[in-house]
């Protein structure tokens, strides 16, 4: 239970740091006064943070189908 636990932390740690950088995406301030290469890591941070939550959501799955 305590996996399952950490599983759904980690989700949740996954989901607010999307929100945060996709927010950061959406305000046209940042994106036109922060250098290129911030914004370009930004993009890729919030792509590679959207493959994790897939991954952890898979996984979520697969262990819960297991507990029942």
């Amino acid at each position: 239970k305590s996996y399952l636990n950490k599983l759904k932390g980690q989700i949740h740690d996954r989901e607010s740091l999307i929100k945060t950088l996709e927010g950061r995406l959406a305000n046209k301030a940042y994106v036109a006064r922060a250098p290129k290469k911030l914004v370009e890591e930004t993009k890729s941070q919030l792509t590679e943070e959207k493959t994790r939550l897939e991954t952890l959501n898979s996984e979520l799955k697969t262990f819960e189908k297991t507990l029942s």
